[in-house]
């Protein structure tokens, strides 16, 4: 489902925007300011801030390029009598007044400029400064009640409160939105009241707070009915309709969907419209009227495919396949369910391509690494075993007399080659096992899902939170990658793999879950070393089969590590899901949940013993307990 947040600015990059973009020169425009023959009252300030509006939200580059030459030109030294320190002095009436409120103007613009850039730290300082000249205004009489200021201050502080939402601080863009709104309407200013409470509304929703989230997308859809913003309406059904299926309330968010449709369509928004028929669509075959499903799905995957949008088309395939496999026509969801995997590895996004790319060169570089290092081995063997031939026959050339020395000798020397053949041996297994429990770290499921989640923040324009989970990600899979050529780590470094991808998936299940890690005090985590690639599965299992079917957001999965003997460490993994129980009916991994404990039992029996009682699982009352058993070392041993 698509959640949308609306901005502030929409402007259309016109004619006369360009026009004035390039004939302005720069350099009379310093010869005039130097021979103070700029007219004040002129309409140059006007254009330029026009033109910079526009450019904001059309070519950033340009608009940054062109608000700095005239915040250089104009307002820095020497010309000090065109800062806002004068503000407070400064009479209702004067033409410089107009100048410093459209250098607030600038600021912002230049804020938006880098806020569309995904530079949300620079925007965060231009809007500062923005807010810096209109509270300067504040302290001048003439100007405390302007309602012009007022406006354009409740924009700045709307700005704000995109950047902090974007960024995840909650409070602080809860706090500016607030101030936005107050004086949204304090000015009559309907339209930006309007798309202040679109952005409230999303931000209690991302928080958690449904009812209030609910309580102003209602104010809003009441207010852009009233104004007739038909754009925002449809924003408006669709971020509803979207909260009610989270509440499993299907039947009102498609009769919002279809009042969000009927709006897109008067306004041939094409896009718009793909995203809906294809939320409807969804919608029916969650209401298992499948008839009406496939046909909106189908409309809305030929839309997609038309505007030829990867992510519009990864959704649509979906919920096609998914639709032909609940129905049971298998023949009509293959085809679907290759084209959304094909779609999938195919994602073109900068961030994500740049990223991808390091990950499958991380893992390419280890794989073969991982296959040199076998085919060494082999050679070595092969090496040795022709050794061992020559040497027979050479002995034996030597004649009878020296046989019993021969046979002596080569007995020896089959001892300790047979002994060293067992090492090798072992050791290969022990690589082969590791091999396959790094592919079974590298879940394919847990890729698959993640970059879904990616999709997901890039379709709802959340791209700090796409960035923050794809950077995420990306160390995860390259920590694992690193420690897959170690037979054993630290400690801590295990610890700290597991909380970046308990993070990932805490981000994934929208913090369903917490977390926590005990460790016994006697326990230095810093020297002592471990076997790698051994926690992370069970870990896993947890949260895919005992948290993730939680109905409620109050699972907890508890890592405890103390000393079972001198040589030993008792880590406990518990969590307090549904139980195996009742997750075998829903295991949709269990073929990886197999393979994955089988692996770490196998190699835990190479470790501990052959006999040893590695792995223990013990059903909770709510939840279940995995105990494992692991030997360690201290790096001074």
């Amino acid at each position: 489902m698509t959640y949308f947040k609306t901005s502030y600015f929409k402007f259309v990059l016109t004619t006369i925007g360009l026009i004035l973009f390039f004939s302005v020169s720069s350099q009379t425009l310093y010869i005039q300011i130097k021979q103070k023959t700029i007219p004040y009252d002129s309409v140059w300030m006007n254009e330029q801030v026009r033109a910079i509006s526009i450019l904001s939200y059309s070519n950033q580059d340009s608009a940054i390029l062109l608000s700095n030459q005239i915040l250089e030109n104009v307002f820095t030294k020497p010309k000090q009598e065109i800062d806002i320190h004068l503000i407070p002095s400064i009479n209702s009436n004067s033409n410089l007044l107009h100048f410093l409120i459209h250098k607030g103007i600038i600021y912002n613009s230049i804020g938006v400029s880098y806020d569309i850039l995904s530079k949300p730290n620079l925007a965060l300082e231009y809007y500062q400064k923005a807010l810096l000249t209109w509270e300067a205004f504040d302290k001048n009489p003439f100007t405390k009640s302007n309602s012009t200021i007022l406006k354009q201050k409740s924009k700045t502080f709307g700005n704000l409160g995109i950047v902090y939402d974007n960024k995840s601080e909650y409070e602080k863009a809860e706090t500016f939105y607030l101030k936005a709104y107050h004086l949204a309407l304090e000015t009559n200013n309907e339209i930006d009241a309007a798309y202040v409470l679109i952005n409230l509304g999303s931000l209690y929703y991302q928080k958690n707070d449904i009812e209030k989230g609910l309580q102003y997308l209602n104010e809003a859809l009441m207010l852009t009915e009233k104004l007739s913003l038909y754009n925002q309406k449809s924003i408006v059904l669709n971020n509803i309709a979207t909260i009610f299926i989270e509440l499993d309330k299907y039947d009102e968010a498609l009769e919002h969907f279809l009042q969000g449709l009927e709006i897109d369509q008067s306004l041939n928004s094409v896009k718009s419209i793909a995203i809906k028929m294809g939320n409807i669509g969804y919608l029916y075959t969650q209401k298992k009227e499948f008839q009406l499903g496939e046909k909106y799905l189908l409309e809305a995957e030929q839309m997609s495919d038309s505007l030829e949008n990867i992510f519009l088309q990864l959704d649509h395939h979906r919920f096609l396949y998914e639709l032909y496999e609940t129905t049971q026509q298998f023949n009509k969801a293959y085809p679907h369910f290759k084209k959304h995997i094909e779609l999938r590895d195919s994602i073109n996004s900068e961030d994500n391509i740049k990223e991808q790319a390091n990950i499958e060169a991380n893992y390419t570089i280890e794989k073969i690494k991982f296959e040199q290092e076998l085919h060494q081995q082999k050679r070595e063997l092969e090496i040795q075993n022709e050794r061992e031939k020559q040497q027979t026959l050479f002995w034996f050339t030597t004649g009878i007399l020296s046989l019993v020395i021969l046979l002596i000798l080569l007995f020896l020397n089959n001892l300790k080659n047979a002994k060293k053949r067992t090492k090798l041996e072992s050791e290969k297994k022990q690589l082969e096992v590791e091999y396959k429990l790094l592919r079974t770290q590298m879940n394919p499921h847990f890729i698959f899902n993640a970059l879904n989640s990616v999709n997901a923040y890039i379709m709802q324009d959340h791209s700090e939170k796409a960035s923050q989970l794809l950077s995420k990600f990306s160390k995860l899979i390259r920590t694992i990658l690193a420690h897959s050529t170690k037979d054993k780590l630290y400690l801590k470094e295990e610890i700290d793999l597991i909380k970046e991808y308990i993070e990932i998936e805490q981000i994934r299940f929208s913090n369903k879950f917490q977390y926590k890690i005990i460790i016994q005090s006697d326990i230095n985590e810093e020297i002592l070393l471990i076997p790698t690639m051994i926690l992370q599965p069970f870990v896993e299992n947890a949260i895919l089969h005992g948290l993730a079917p939680l109905e409620n957001n109050d699972g907890l999965i508890t890592i405890e590590i103390a000393h079972h003997n001198v040589s030993k460490l008792q880590i406990t993994i518990s969590d307090n899901g549904v139980g195996r129980k009742a997750s075998s009916s829903k295991n949709l991994h269990k073929n990886h949940e197999s393979l994955a404990t089988q692996l770490i039992e196998e190699r835990l029996t190479l470790l501990n013993g052959s006999h040893f009682e590695s792995i223990r699982y013990e059903d909770l009352e709510n939840g279940t307990k995995v105990i494992v058993i692991l030997p360690f070392e201290s790096e001074f041993d």
